[in-house]
């Protein structure tokens, strides 16, 4: 028997799949023969088509979908809280410490963010159609750690708005400090830095979403052209006699099809 012949069918040998397709095989420890680098750039190649429409398609949808979106501005005021060292307090006082400062600046931070009757007095002021809930959810305070500055932070779809509330709730703040502070320690609060309007929304970010979008298509688009090619490999490609052959990846008995049929 030659070795083009095996129980009847033709055996595809390795060197003639090379000079038929072009494309060199790599054989592996086990005597396997797999695809090279090359192969995969020229599955790229074929499949290049695919990988752009769907890389084009999704980046559109989610750049569309982004544009949709109501845009979000965020507002920021810095408030500068201490302790009046020259008032005696009650046992317990801070005593102006850095690590009761610190306390002190966590503490009112969460005051912050949680007064009720600071939220009711800027929707009195401005005659937001809100609650006072709603509006105490969209603020956010945190101490800047090593310094004495509170930054407290509001959104809105609105930039003039956004900014308006942020001073108008930094205002409030220091409003009720002065008030309560003979009965805390003669603690203080002032308004250091008033927020600005915002000229940039905070969300949704167009640039980002584009590239990750950008690059979320390319994978897929991969991913289908490496799918594409594996489904179209598992038909009959080269005929009964020579499907069982497992040696040689699918794709270049299909090559090996072609060149028999042209040979023909």
């Amino acid at each position: 028997m030659s070795d083009s012949e095996l129980n009847g069918d033709k055996y595809l040998d390795p060197t003639q799949v090379q000079r038929q397709t072009g494309m060199p095989l790599a054989r592996t420890a086990e005597g396997e023969y797999t695809y090279s680098l090359r192969d995969l750039f020229r599955l790229l190649q074929r499949r290049f088509w695919l990988i752009f429409l769907v890389t084009v398609v999704l980046t559109g949808a989610v750049t569309g979908y982004t544009l949709l979106q109501t845009p979000t501005y965020e507002a920021s005021i810095k408030i500068l809280v201490g302790q009046d060292i020259s008032n005696n307090g009650p046992p317990g006082s801070l005593d102006g410490t850095i690590t009761g400062i610190q306390k002190l600046t966590d503490t009112m931070s969460e005051a912050v963010k949680s007064s009720r009757p600071i939220a009711e007095a800027v929707i009195d002021r401005f005659d937001l159609q809100t609650t006072p809930e709603s509006l105490l959810g969209l603020i956010n305070a945190r101490p800047i750690r090593q310094t004495q500055f509170i930054q407290i932070d509001y959104r809105d779809s609105s930039p003039e708005t956004a900014q308006q509330v942020a001073n108008a709730i930094g205002e409030e703040f220091v409003s009720q400090v002065s008030t309560l502070s003979p009965n805390v320690n003669g603690i203080t609060a002032t308004v250091w830095q008033e927020a600005v309007e915002p000229s940039t929304p905070i969300s949704p970010k167009l640039g980002f979403n584009i590239a990750i979008a950008l690059v979320l298509g390319l994978m897929l688009g991969m991913v289908l052209a490496f799918l594409v090619d594996y489904v179209r490999q598992q038909k009959p490609l080269i005929g009964e006699s020579r499907a069982n052959d497992r040696s040689i990846p699918n794709s270049y008995r299909q090559n090996v099809k072609s060149g028999d049929a042209e040979s023909s």
